[in-house]
């Protein structure tokens, strides 16, 4: 009688040891395709690290680790840096929301601030793009538009200013 139920409990911790480690498996598939993207230039690399990163944000376990979100973050702003944009769907609008928000998420996560050079960094260069978008429009003499993307800019940094005041100052050097 016993034989049974420990087959059924080892395949049990079998198959959920498996689901667990499968979506660990997509946020490192993800990151390799956007090592592959460093090296080669091909957006079809990006696409996939996409396909995988959100799969990996959508389960449980991955869902809650501040590294999942930033890898998102990360694979979006590389396509919106990407030069072969016409293979990327989304309008730049949408990529820097979607690298913003998987940024932010990630500083929310990471309670530790193990990730927040990173984070901020990335919402660094997010802020860049959008002074650089309200420039162009401006010069378009799309003044509302203009400003629009100044206030969103200014915004962004205002996100970072709050990551980095929240952390202690150590005085003692100064």
């Amino acid at each position: 009688m016993n034989l049974p139920k420990r087959i059924t409990g080892t395949l049990l911790t079998t198959l959920l040891a498996g689901t667990l480690a499968a979506q660990s498996s997509a946020r490192v598939s993800a990151v390799n395709y956007m090592d592959y993207y460093k090296q080669d230039k091909k957006v079809e690399n990006l696409l996939k690290a996409e396909e995988y990163i959100n799969k990996a944000a959508l389960d449980v376990k991955t869902s809650v680790d501040p590294k999942t979100w930033l890898y998102r973050g990360q694979i979006y702003q590389m396509m919106l840096e990407s030069k072969d944009t016409i293979k990327v769907i989304r309008s730049r609008e949408e990529l820097i929301e979607l690298s913003y928000s998987s940024y932010t998420k990630s500083l929310e996560l990471d309670t530790k601030k193990e990730l927040l050079g990173y984070s901020t960094h990335g919402i660094d260069a997010l802020c860049i793009h959008t002074l650089q978008k309200g420039n162009k429009l401006y010069d378009a003499a799309q003044y509302q538009a203009a400003y629009d993307a100044y206030v969103k800019a200014f915004n962004m940094r205002g996100e970072i200013k709050k990551y980095y005041s929240a952390m202690p100052v150590d005085t003692s050097t100064c």
